[in-house]
């Protein structure tokens, strides 16, 4: 997620891929159920999608050679 964006919940998308998203830099990736941070109390609790740093997308199938796909996601300016 580009610097000062700020994800919008449900838009990412891609046929035939899995989704997952980091809300540590990109260290760590889950499904979004499944997204936790450090709460002020030092223990993990699940992460606003405002606070995800990173999507990524594993593609379920390969893409042949010409071929092209597309993923996308929407972010708001901070």
């Amino acid at each position: 997620v580009p610097e000062h964006m700020v994800y919008k919940a449900g838009t990412a998308e891609g046929d035939d891929t899995a989704i997952t998203f980091s809300a540590d830099g990109g260290n760590t990736y889950e499904t979004a159920d499944n997204v936790t941070v450090m709460g002020p109390d030092g223990s993990p609790r699940p992460a606003d999608p405002a606070e995800y740093t990173h999507i990524r997308w594993d593609l379920e199938m390969p893409v042949a050679p010409g071929e092209s796909g597309d993923v996308q996601f929407t972010a708001e300016l901070e």
